[in-house]
């Protein structure tokens, strides 16, 4: 079982995230500013790179090599090719080991913006209404990044750290094949879990088992 956790760290990470609220909004604003759809992700990979940089971690590329991945039980015929769309991973290794290892991972690819009658404000330029972001991708899952990422730098700065390894990785595909995460997957160490903050059907939920996609 679990320790609980100390009251006084519980309170500084609170504080920690209330101080990055602004921050995270402007994060958010950023990447959804990216026009990210199939094969036109490369601004909102950058955009990670530059995410995780601001979180004193190294990011690197991880390219989509579907001759490399093609005999994996994961892998789904390319759709289009992956040239310069490559993933974005970076990993936080803790001076002292023993703590378990966690991959925080989300996908910055959206689905196509439609009707441009339909939207009230344009896909690409965020905006906030009743406490909201509205724009292409902004909870799909752009705000769930995000998420993961002040998490980090709300630990830092309540002056605490993992104890384990984290990955986090920002990959393509995943409105298509899959392919971004499986390539990512591969190319990192297994780590103890994963957590993908999707958003749910609109209720709080953790689900922890997924059926899977059929394609007809």
């Amino acid at each position: 079982m679990t320790a609980p956790i100390d009251p006084g760290a519980r309170q500084a990470i609170l504080d920690a995230v209330a101080a990055l609220e602004g921050e995270a909004v402007e994060t958010l604003l950023r990447l959804t500013r990216c026009p990210s759809t199939l094969g036109n992700e490369l601004s909102a990979l950058n955009e990670m790179a530059r995410i995780y940089e601001g979180l004193g971690l190294a990011p690197r590329r991880v390219p989509v090599v579907p001759d490399a991945l093609r005999d994996h039980p994961g892998f789904s015929p390319p759709l289009i090719g992956y040239e310069g769309r490559d993933n974005v991973v970076a990993e936080y290794t803790p001076r002292e080991g023993g703590g378990r290892s966690l991959c925080l991972q989300g996908h910055v690819d959206v689905v196509p913006e439609g009707a441009a009658d339909m939207w009230e404000t344009p896909p690409y330029a965020p905006a906030i209404r009743n406490g909201r972001v509205y724009g292409r991708g902004a909870g799909d899952m752009k705000a769930g990044i995000v998420s993961y990422c002040m998490a980090f730098k709300a630990l830092r700065l309540a002056g605490l750290a993992p104890a384990g390894p984290v990955q986090m990785a920002s990959v393509i595909e995943e409105e298509c094949t899959g392919n971004g995460a499986l390539a990512a997957m591969l190319a990192l160490p297994r780590p103890d879990a994963v957590i993908i903050p999707e958003p749910g059907p609109g209720y709080a939920a953790l689900y922890t088992a997924e059926v899977g996609v059929v394609w007809a």
